[in-house]
């Protein structure tokens, strides 16, 4: 089993690899699930925090796995206030990332993660004339 596995370099996720590691982490199968968790332990929450706030809401992978397996960033998630247990909202997730003045680009993916649950929640609420709920950021041009 991937117990002891340990890799030597920081992971950098992007958008397609946050989604290879998220059905890595909501497969069936415990070894991928845990070596989706591996690569969260390794990534650098500097740069990847979206993505540690995101796959802690959308994988279904239990406390103690989490623990057993992702104990650093179960801490990163401790001190930021996310304890075990907790339901991680969409908005808790947006107020972590102002608070940390994160990038255009991370505010961004967040937006594109968001956009998919409310056209999801919708379509469920009975709302089929909505063809897709699509956010976009429009960067304003400062005059210098």
């Amino acid at each position: 089993m991937l117990k002891d596995y340990k890799m030597t370099d920081t992971v950098k996720l992007n958008a397609e690899s946050f989604d290879a590691v998220l059905t890595m982490m909501n497969s069936s199968d415990k070894e991928s699930v845990v070596m989706g968790l591996v690569c969260i332990e390794e990534m650098d929450t500097t740069t990847g925090l979206v993505f540690l706030l995101l796959m802690r809401k959308l994988a279904n992978v239990t406390d103690d796995l989490w623990r057993t397996h992702a104990p650093k960033k179960v801490t990163v998630l401790t001190n930021m206030g996310i304890a075990s247990g907790t339901v991680l909202t969409y908005k808790k997730i947006l107020d972590l990332l102002a608070e940390r003045k994160v990038s255009t680009d991370d505010i961004e993916f967040y937006l594109t993660k968001f956009g998919g649950y409310l056209n999801e929640t919708l379509h469920q609420l009975g709302y089929d004339i909505i063809e897709a709920v699509d956010i976009k950021l429009k960067i304003k041009l400062h005059d210098t």
